[in-house]
């Protein structure tokens, strides 16, 4: 049966299904059922949709921001160009940790006799390990659609171009619709870095792109550029799975975001794990071949079978050009307080300003945000943000360190006198509290097992204002890692209690 919107297009074509373009019901697909309804309107020609917050980026910061405009009590809708959950839930932090989760656990079974069993060798498999990455970031990721959907927030998948005045385009998989919005959050995350000449091709030059979204295949021989997080991670992980590896980093030491103790206690554990350090040393040239040969600024070579890109990452604003944002050093957009660019809009997480690009620092950006649109009083007290690195062991620091304006001081307690460590056969590492004259903790930093399952209790100090007296008062529970926090503290007051 045709109508008038219909007539002359013969029965069963696919160009007008029920009176709504084809083009519009097939880019309304893998949508929330809100924005199927909003991308179905506008093929038919509706009125543009309004929201009181649009996220652009369904990242961390993307994605809270739109949950906490919801229970605001505000109309919110993200725009996602794949699927929401950014970098880190697809292919970052969640996949990089579930693929070094299977990697340590097969390390520790070539190695169980450290607790009295036999050794179990061998039983590593890539293909397994990223069966199990894939797995958890599509249990998660359900998650968030789940999320979205039950606040009524509208999530579209498409690519946004922002316009003055709050003016939304989104091109979606055949069809373009515009939205407006009172207020718009610039959440687009960010992309790996790949300097000339180390783009990846898939084979021999890789990033963490190709191998925790599409299981590059990595040889047993690896040179790994960059030993930021990201590098330090990855070799941790293939050095544990039987890999060499080889990495080269510019600046003086491993790890360079990190206190100097964190870095020169990495690499001791590197060094046990056969993992090679070049640092102060640059990548001239790799040549690609049957694998590859990479040049260093000093004349030197070596050969790998697969060359890890690992030196940083590089802000996403696409779709922002028409607004003409000023940027800052690192090219990120500008922002204020609360992430504030100009009225009614608002850039958050890798994107914008200048905190590390770490997940939970874009998700605590995008409430901030959001509550500046719901005149939320801001929080005076300080929001210490930890930054933890994945090997083995695990590393995590947070606030001040000593070097700095103010007189700071350390005090100390490594793991290899705690009960626990022993138990389970894990006593590399320490837990150091750096803190002021006034004895108010100022920051801190912890090298070993659960390093980043302890970091949040030094910020949580920092930002009450907690002194060594306060936690060396807390009985920690006995035998854990956690304890030496109280240790660390009963130091620093004159009262070691086991430690010399």
């Amino acid at each position: 049966m045709q109508n008038e919107e219909t007539a002359g297009v013969p029965q069963g074509s696919p160009a007008v299904v029920f009176g709504i373009s084809w083009d519009a019901r097939r880019a309304s697909e893998g949508c929330s059922a809100q924005a199927q309804e909003v991308i179905m309107n506008a093929g038919n020609g509706g009125a543009m949709e309004s929201y009181d917050v649009v996220a652009v980026g369904g990242g961390p910061g993307g994605y809270a921001a739109a949950l906490r405009a919801a229970l605001g009590g505000l109309k919110a809708a993200v725009i996602e160009k794949s699927r929401p959950g950014g970098t880190c839930l697809n292919r970052g932090c969640i996949p990089t940790k579930a693929l070094i989760a299977a990697g340590l656990t097969a390390y520790r079974a070539g190695r169980a006799s450290s607790v009295g069993l036999a050794d179990t060798p061998g039983v590593f498999s890539d293909e397994g390990a990223f069966r199990h990455a894939r797995k958890t970031v599509e249990t998660l990721a359900a998650g968030v659609e789940m999320l979205l959907k039950k606040r009524s927030v509208t999530l579209i998948t498409g690519r946004a171009a922002l316009k003055p005045g709050g003016a939304v385009e989104v091109k979606t998989d055949g069809a373009a619709i515009s939205l407006a919005a009172k207020n718009v959050i610039i959440a687009t995350g960010s992309a790996p870095l790949f300097p000339k000449g180390l783009e990846p091709d898939g084979k021999v030059v890789i990033g963490s792109d190709e191998i925790l979204e599409h299981n590059a295949p990595v040889g047993s021989n690896v040179v790994i550029i960059g030993g930021g997080v990201i590098g330090a991670e990855f070799a941790c992980h293939y050095a544990m799975t039987g890999r060499s590896v080889m990495v080269v980093e510019m600046l003086e030491r491993l790890l360079p975001p990190a206190p100097a103790g964190v870095s020169a206690e990495l690499t001791r554990a590197f060094r046990k794990m056969k993992i090679k350090v070049l640092t102060g040393r640059k990548v001239a040239e790799v040549k690609r071949g049957d694998g590859a040969v990479v040049t260093l600024d000093d004349g030197s070579t070596m050969r790998a079978d697969t060359v890890i890109c690992a030196v940083g990452r590089k802000p996403c604003l696409d779709g922002t050009e028409a607004l003409q944002l000023k940027q800052n050093a690192s090219r990120r957009i500008a922002v204020g307080g609360r992430g504030k660019v100009s009225e009614g809009l608002y850039a958050v997480g890798d994107a914008a300003g200048e905190e590390a690009m770490l997940a939970h620092a874009a998700t605590h950006q995008g409430i901030a945000a959001v509550e500046d649109i719901l005149g939320v009083e801001l929080d005076a007290k300080p929001a210490p943000v930890a930054s933890v690195v994945y090997t083995h062991p695990e590393a995590a620091w947070v606030g001040a360190v000593p070097g700095g304006e103010k007189e700071i001081r350390t005090a100390a307690f490594p793991f290899r006198a705690l009960g626990r460590a022993h138990t389970v056969g894990e006593t590399a590492g320490y837990a150091a509290l750096h803190y002021f004259e006034d004895k108010r903790i100022a920051g801190g930093e912890i090298v070993g097992e659960g390093a980043g399952e302890m970091i949040g209790t030094i910020a949580l100090a920092i930002r009450m204002g907690a002194t060594l007296d306060d936690l060396a008062k807390i009985p920690f529970p006995h035998p854990t890692f956690s304890e030496a926090m109280m240790e660390a503290a009963l130091a620093g007051i004159g009262l070691p209690l086991h430690a010399l």
